[in-house]
């Protein structure tokens, strides 16, 4: 009997040691079952009126844990907000539509809870502004941004500018300085964005050897395109303020190239010029005299869109006429400056505009961007995509106070930026330069 009363004894130890076992086995794959982080692809936004931006929410988990999140506005009325499903990968893709100008925040909630057993929170301000449904758009996470109506169309047709409609410019220029107009032009524009990444090279001293070397760097290339094309301050005024795309900001100063044909350079107080000092001070941010172009700078810019190249059968043609649509996507001065889309309708030109391969921490708020023309460039015999001449490059800082993007010395951009704004003067660009080589065939480019 005691024998077999202390088997019975061991039995018992035995299987309460596994209980313990098993149970401390559960309370340690317990604690890894939680919610290790949650990440948002932006988390400020600005936006106009009835436009929509798309937000990544990513969650990661440890164990099986739900990656679903909740998301709130705290003001539907100038802002709403929609969750899609998340993906086996913890993405769920939240939409942001703009109702009305004013602020609001998005919070994001896991329904899974933290390490800490509380569930993990993060908040997208949202600032929107203007008080029209046909506005555009700041984009999202997707490749391509793009601007619309507040009904998700883009309008069509192309408004009267006034402008000539034959396919080679004319290079007489009128003697006033704005096109005339059947109708006021309406302030409003719509972009659209699409992006591609491409190899750059930048230099790089081998302290070993001694010798520079050209190394990789994988950039971004954006084409933008406008509707209606900007023929007006007011216009460029618009996009400034409704666009947080540095890419699609500085384009705007080929738009401003472009109205050099029709607006009277030789009249200082004209439309382009208007254009040229909004973009500098990022639509009256920033104020005083070094933030407008100055009467010299602007005798210099004449002098440009008044300069003449002399082409091999003699022909004699305004630089002007011709230079803005050398950032053109598919204009090569081998089909005279021809874009895709063709010439008529300029809703369909797309502005060519690379990343500087130097400077840019879009996340700390600069980036350098340059309106890329044709070139061709070879390296052993073999054409490659290499980093080369631009004629515009043009530094851009975010002003968070007035959410917009300034316009400054992309020198000061190599490291981050602090204190005060560079003032960016676009006439010391080599662009409008005395030795300003225009990129025709004839010429050797």
């Amino acid at each position: 009997m005691k024998k077999k009363g202390m088997m019975c004894f061991l039995s018992l130890l035995l299987m309460a040691a596994l209980v313990l076992s098993v149970q401390g086995t559960d309370t340690k794959a317990a604690k890894k079952k939680y919610v290790k982080s949650l990440k948002v692809s932006k988390t400020t936004v600005s936006l106009a009126v009835g436009a929509k931006a798309k937000i990544k929410a990513t969650v990661k988990v440890s164990g099986k844990v739900k990656k679903t999140v909740s998301v709130k506005s705290s003001n539907k009325s100038v802002a709403k907000v929609k969750a899609g499903k998340a993906n086996t990968k913890g993405v769920t893709s939240l939409t942001i539509t703009a109702v009305k100008a004013g602020s609001a925040n998005v919070t994001v909630t896991t329904k899974s809870k933290g390490k800490n057993k509380k569930v993990l929170k993060k908040t997208i301000r949202v600032t929107v502004k203007g008080s029209s449904s046909n506005t555009g758009s700041t984009g999202g996470t997707s490749g391509k941004t793009t601007g619309t109506s507040g009904n998700g169309s883009p309008s069509t047709g192309t408004p009267s500018t006034g402008k000539p409609s034959t396919d080679t410019p004319s290079t007489d220029t009128p003697s006033t300085d704005n096109p005339t107009q059947e109708e006021p032009v309406s302030p409003e524009v719509k972009w659209s964005v699409t992006e591609e990444k491409f190899t750059g090279y930048y230099s790089y001293q081998n302290e070993e050897t001694g010798l520079t070397e050209n190394l990789p760097k994988e950039l971004t290339r954006k084409y933008v395109s406008f509707n209606p094309w900007p023929t007006t301050n007011a216009q460029i005024e618009y996009v400034i303020k409704n666009c947080d795309d540095p890419f699609v900001v500085g384009s705007l100063y080929v738009v401003a190239l472009d109205n050099f044909v029709y607006n009277g350079l030789g009249n200082y107080t004209g439309e382009v010029y208007k254009m040229l000092d909004t973009l500098m001070s990022g639509a009256g941010t920033v104020t005083g005299s070094s933030y407008q172009l100055s009467n010299y700078a602007k005798q210099q810019i004449c002098g440009f869109g008044n300069k003449q190249v002399l082409c091999k059968d003699g022909t004699a043609l305004n630089v002007s006429t011709f230079a803005s649509r050398a950032y053109l996507k598919g204009a090569t001065p081998y089909n005279n400056y021809t874009p895709e889309g063709g010439m008529a309708d300029k809703t369909k030109w797309q502005i060519v505009m690379d990343e500087y391969v130097y400077c840019g921490d879009l996340a700390k708020g600069y980036i350098t961007v340059c309106p890329q023309r044709y070139t061709e460039e070879t390296d052993g015999g073999e054409q490659k995509v290499m980093e080369h001449w631009q004629g515009i490059r043009i530094g851009m800082r975010w002003n968070k106070t007035a959410q917009v993007w300034l316009p400054t010395d992309n020198t000061a951009l190599n490291t981050e930026p602090t204190g005060a704004l560079t003032p960016f003067n676009v006439e010391k660009q080599v662009l409008f330069s005395s030795n300003y080589m225009a990129p025709v065939a004839d010429q050797g480019f």
